[in-house]
């Protein structure tokens, strides 16, 4: 059980935020109508994505219809 006061909220707490994860969060937020000021959250998870850009941190994330790495592109395994 974590200590009191203890900031780990979960499996991806140690994960570092991502341009993508950034607007991501920023796209719901307006959506839902939350708070789009300089102190919100979202503003707060974009600023913690551009430190993490600029440190090197955050990779560039994977295009939802792109192959694994190594894979070659064309069609899958048992179609013709």
């Amino acid at each position: 059980m974590p200590s009191h006061g203890s900031r780990t909220t979960g499996g991806a707490a140690g994960a570092k935020t991502s341009q993508s994860d950034a607007a991501r969060i920023q796209a719901g937020q307006a959506k839902a109508g939350g708070d789009m000021g300089k102190g919100g959250f979202a503003a707060r998870a974009q600023g913690a994505a551009a430190r993490n850009a600029a440190a090197g941190a955050a990779s560039p994330a994977t295009p939802p219809n792109s192959s694994a790495p190594g894979a070659k592109a064309g069609a899958a395994k048992g179609t013709k």
